[in-house]
């Protein structure tokens, strides 16, 4: 059953809370929840996880310096004496005082708990012989976004703490090659409940501090697959008609009626309306403007006869 991107949107709102033990990691869903469409995942390097399948948990430092672990929806987890006890537990704590006194930065330390004292996994999937924790995503208090995934990667490479593993890398044009690349990295995977897509970067030129990320689930065995990114350009669907008119009225109300009869006055505005519409919604225009300019002029002109 495929479970797969979606849109965070109000990122700053959730990650902005007055104090630590309020952060939490954004939830996310369905490829059709994406706004303003599915196609704002394309043009961006996509990085592809294992999902590991255990709790999710919160590692950070708070105000009088005590270490604190909270889960998805608690200030504090329930399993939190269970993190502690861990090894790497020490060294995220470590990771985290030492950014902190040599450089002033805040982070929470995001990662998945294996719980070797449940029965199962969440999944039912899997049994734990050891407990663990797998870091899979830092987040900058002080700047309000997820560090990229080589910036995590090294610097929980320098204290010796795991991370999840890289499946695959890609950058797609258009949504059949993105469909075929998630259809790659479901079978990128051995045994685990399936793989998780990121975006770090601005996604969207209008909308301020995005942060896509998605998953996908199988059951099914497979190797790694190798990095691609495609040499087309993005592809992006069509602004609808009644959309494009609107354009043109807004650019019709502004000007008098003899300005509006002429079109080296009309066509600069409405061509620069359009494209405005365009980022504001990610789309694109192949409809021809100028057609479009001399229908509505004929059709107003018949109606004032």
């Amino acid at each position: 059953m495929y479970e797969w991107i979606h849109y965070i949107d109000n990122l700053d709102e959730l990650m902005t809370k007055k104090t630590h033990s309020l952060f939490k990691y954004p939830h996310f869903g369905r490829i059709n929840q994406l706004r303003p469409n599915p196609e704002i995942a394309l043009g961006h390097y996509i990085f592809w996880t294992v999902k590991e399948d255990g709790s999710n948990a919160g590692v950070y430092v708070d105000k009088d310096h005590i270490p604190k672990v909270r889960s998805r929806n608690a200030d504090v987890a329930n399993f939190c004496e269970d993190v502690m006890k861990l090894d790497c537990f020490h060294a995220i704590v470590d990771m985290i005082n030492h950014h902190k006194e040599n450089y002033g930065s805040e982070y929470m330390v995001f990662g998945e708990f294996l719980n070797s004292k449940d029965r199962r996994s969440p999944t039912g999937l899997k049994k734990y012989d050891v407990s663990s924790f797998i870091v899979f995503d830092i987040y900058d208090l002080k700047n309000k976004k997820f560090l990229p995934f080589f910036t995590m990667s090294t610097m929980c490479g320098y204290f010796g703490i795991p991370i999840v593993k890289l499946v695959g890398v890609c950058c797609c044009s258009t949504m059949e090659e993105l469909y075929a690349y998630r259809d790659k990295m479901l079978e990128a995977t051995v045994g685990e409940e399936g793989v998780v897509g990121k975006i770090y970067e601005k996604v969207h030129p209008v909308i301020e501090d995005e942060y896509l990320i998605f998953k996908e689930k199988h059951f099914i065995p497979k190797p790694i697959v190798d990095p691609f990114e495609s040499s087309g350009k993005v592809s992006l669907p069509q602004l609808p008609h009644e959309e494009v008119e609107a354009c043109l009225y807004k650019i019709r109300d502004r000007l008098t009626p003899l300005e509006f009869a002429t079109m080296k006055i009309v066509m600069p505005a409405f061509a620069k309306e359009v494209s405005l519409e365009c980022e504001q919604q990610n789309c694109s225009n192949k409809l021809n403007l100028g057609n479009l300019y001399h229908q509505i002029v004929s059709r107003t002109e018949r109606k004032e006869d």
